[in-house]
């Protein structure tokens, strides 16, 4: 196994492979046109077909397996997929293992002696960030990558699949760690973005909040061993999930009863197991993120700011959208989510599914 070192964040990540060097990528300018030469030369025998994500992060991944779960059941066949190996010590092929459309998953660079295996390749590696900026159009990147690769989407859900002994671990780990009685809320307070990350001020305040008044609920806050803001979270009524990795996260959220998190790679995976979700937006548009996750409730306190969202091109004097964010906000949302009931009535919640608040729905579309 290759050496680990910290990246920027803090976080381990192994040291580069000395492959080749990584090609500069360009946005989608447009759309791939191997699926339309592919409809013209292929018949009889299944094709073979691989998609390629060489960059980006768990979520972009998980927003590509709508349209691999599409192409697969057009052209029935098991579509190969080629992606990172060196994200977060492989978190990208754990994303991908187990999914009933994929068949060999292979590291990226690898492609140059595999090309001639295949009838087509879409290539869904882009900057999406070049479709979001400020007033631009809200598109989710499950649209954007359905669109590059031509292939209409019926079905937007998100595909991880885990195993029954992954599900089993879990639930004995919750069980040893005396758990199995509680309500349980899944915190992660960092994305792998700063400028997507609320408070920790904030987001403390508002779980000591919920914790204090409901005995009944215990916390898992996601963090790892170089995280510098680990030691806020110790404290009563929580359990520190440190250095687990995709998978082990993803099995514990299957018996947790809320998903609290920003923006980030969580939210994805909690969307993709359709679980109930309080998700805190900054700079970036949960109309974008949001609009395939009914079960999710976003929480955008720069929704009513004339320059929101500004997708990290905020005023001088700082994100003034995560200065509005309040904790009994929330905690208010957190609560009515987990018990099914109305929820308050800000002006800064957003959702696409059928949450209700005291005066109104609250629904962008």
């Amino acid at each position: 196994m290759r050496p680990l070192k910290p990246n920027s964040r803090g976080a381990f990540v192994p040291t580069p492979m000395a492959l080749r060097p990584r090609r500069k990528e360009s946005p989608f300018s447009k759309p791939c046109q191997a699926l339309g030469h592919l409809d013209r030369v292929i018949k009889g025998e299944p094709p073979r077909i691989c998609i390629v994500r060489s960059r980006g992060g768990i979520g972009d991944v998980l927003m590509t397996t709508p349209t691999v779960k599409a192409i697969s059941k057009k052209y029935n066949c098991k579509v190969d997929y080629a992606t990172d190996f060196e994200y977060l010590d492989g978190a990208l092929l754990k994303v991908m293992t187990g999914n009933p459309y994929v068949g060999h998953i292979f590291e990226h660079r690898e492609l140059d002696f595999r090309k001639d295996d295949y009838n087509a390749i879409i290539n869904l590696t882009c900057p999406c960030t070049s479709h979001e900026k400020p007033l631009a159009p809200p598109v989710n990147r499950i649209d954007l990558f359905a669109r590059h690769a031509t292939i209409p989407l019926e079905d937007t859900s998100m595909d991880f699949v885990l195993s029954s002994d992954e599900l089993e671990w879990a639930r004995n780990y919750i069980s040893s760690q005396g758990l199995s009685s509680y309500k349980l809320i899944m915190v992660q307070p960092s994305s792998s973005n700063t400028r997507r990350d609320a408070p920790v001020a904030t987001m403390k305040n508002a779980l000591t909040e919920i914790l204090a008044h409901h005995k009944d609920i215990r916390a898992l806050i996601i963090t790892h061993s170089s995280d510098n803001t680990r030691t806020e979270w110790k404290f009563a009524e929580t359990h520190v999930l440190q250095n687990f990795d995709v998978r082990q996260l993803a099995a514990l959220m299957h018996y947790c009863d809320l998903v609290l998190c920003p923006d980030s790679a969580i939210l994805h995976v909690a969307s993709a197991f359709h679980k109930p979700t309080v998700t805190l937006f900054g700079p970036t548009d949960p109309r974008a993120r949001v609009n395939y996750h009914p079960e999710a409730v976003a929480i955008w306190p720069g929704k009513e700011l004339h320059n929101y969202p500004c997708w990290y091109e905020d005023p001088k004097d700082g994100y003034l959208c995560w200065k509005r964010l309040e904790p009994n906000v929330i905690a208010a949302a957190c609560l009515a989510v987990m018990n099914k009931t109305d929820l308050p009535p800000s002006r800064d919640l957003v959702t696409f599914g059928q949450y209700k608040t005291s005066n109104e729905f609250y629904e962008i579309l």
